[in-house]
């Protein structure tokens, strides 16, 4: 009454082979348009300056590289939202969530998703904006706002 059969296909479990497929099932598309995001010292550091200033900064002065948008995604933002967003999804390798992911994007493609886990920013979920956008007391702003295509690739 308690006991299992477990059907044998040519000599083997069809538990075995389930498990042995289950890699290639999964990955079969399940990485498209998927990136992994990255702490970025060397941004996040000089962000984390402007966002605790009281002075007005563009955020392209904290940057070190040129980029036309930017979006922001909240605290566990799952990638299909990203995805539908933007077009990329971004994954945080330690898995901790960070408190914002921000992916910076040029000329259709990511520049750099960044991940950073200090929390006092204060901008809204999935807003893209331009290169004029700006930081002051933590809030993000595009002072020109124009109509901004969010639109990127991963490289």
């Amino acid at each position: 009454m308690g006991s299992k059969q477990v059907r044998r296909l040519g000599g083997v479990s069809s538990a075995v082979v389930l498990v042995l497929a289950l890699p290639f099932l999964g990955s079969c598309d399940s990485n498209a348009g998927m990136i992994q995001g990255k702490y970025n010292p060397e941004v996040s550091g000089p962000l984390l300056g402007a966002i605790e200033s009281e002075s007005e900064t563009l955020l392209s002065d904290v940057t070190p590289y040129e980029w036309e948008t930017v979006t922001f995604f909240h605290e566990a933002t799952q990638p299909e939202e990203m995805i539908s967003t933007i077009g990329v999804g971004v994954l945080d390798p330690s898995y901790t969530w960070a408190r914002f992911t921000i992916v910076f994007c040029s000329e259709g493609s990511v520049v750099e998703a960044l991940l950073v886990t200090f929390d006092s920013l204060q901008v809204d979920q999935g807003a893209t904006m331009s290169n004029e956008a700006v930081i002051r007391a933590g809030e993000v702003t595009d002072p020109a706002p124009q109509p901004v295509s969010p639109q990127c690739v991963a490289n």
